[in-house]
């Protein structure tokens, strides 16, 4: 079993507003960034949210929202409430961010082919040299997860354990594309009016 775990609880300070319900293309952010995992392979996905945003949410066969009740806790509070929900059957779980939502989900099953193929315990997207998300944490790296504390993501993980991590090249520029401020909006819809010119 592989998890998705998608981290939608940010406080939004930069774009002024919850940007997880700004409207990109007629949908909200944070649904966009829901359906790149349930589109792909994984077998459940976990959102972690705020209060706000979780209030006309409804869990599905195989998706489960979980509410940061503090965020102002920092990400790493979103990250070890996801962990401890992942069933126990679960032997990786690929954590996104919820401010990515272009990301394909192509890109989530090669990740999990990539874990597959490779034994890997930290599988990381690369798209033109640069490290994105959502990466593969295989199980055996939780515990160095759940040790993290404040405002720090699954990055530092990462760095402490390069000796684990294959790096897997993929053409999706989404894994590079936060939303993170009003013109992060533009640049997002660009990409998707690019890709909808190569179809």
């Amino acid at each position: 079993m592989i998890t998705g775990l998608l981290l939608a609880a940010g406080l939004s300070k930069r774009m002024g507003r919850p940007k997880q319900s700004v409207l990109l293309a007629g949908r909200t952010i944070l649904d966009l960034s829901t359906e790149v995992f349930l589109s792909s392979c994984v077998d459940e996905v976990i959102a972690i949210v705020d209060q706000p945003h979780s209030l006309k949410r409804k869990n599905g066969p195989r998706l489960r929202y979980i509410v940061n009740s503090d965020p102002s806790r920092g990400l790493s509070s979103s990250l070890k409430l996801g962990l401890q929900a992942v069933k126990g059957g679960s032997e990786a779980v690929i954590v996104g961010l919820g401010d990515k939502p272009l990301v394909l989900p192509e890109t989530v099953n090669a990740l999990v082919a990539a874990y597959q193929r490779t034994g890997a315990r930290i599988v990381v997207p690369v798209h033109d040299g640069n490290r994105g998300n959502p990466v593969l944490f295989q199980r055996a790296m939780f515990g160095f997860i759940l040790e993290l504390s404040g405002d720090v993501g699954a990055k530092e993980v990462i760095g402490r354990h390069e000796q684990e991590v294959f790096e897997l090249p993929v053409k999706d520029q989404g894994i590079l594309l936060d939303i993170d401020t009003p013109s992060d909006i533009d640049r997002a819809l660009a990409l998707l009016a690019s890709r909808d010119r190569s179809h």
